[in-house]
């Protein structure tokens, strides 16, 4: 069933397809707060924790981050 619809969709020019994948990637994204973390993500955050365990001193306050960046 979702074959056929999408082959009834790349049926359509090019303007109303965009929109349709305009609005797809909205409700996605809309949604991706809610997904779980993938495999690589928490790689990235396990050795961020373990660089912060190793030397602590080295971070930075986000106090201090945000306030180099103006916000």
């Amino acid at each position: 069933m979702v074959t056929n619809d999408i082959s009834e969709l790349l049926k359509l020019g090019t303007t109303e397809r965009l929109a349709i994948a305009e609005q797809l990637w909205a409700s996605v994204s809309s949604d991706s707060e809610r997904l779980p973390p993938t495999e690589s993500e928490i790689a990235f955050i396990d050795q961020r924790l373990d660089a912060y365990l190793k030397n602590p001193k080295d971070t930075v306050p986000w106090a201090r981050v945000k306030k180099g960046l103006a916000l």
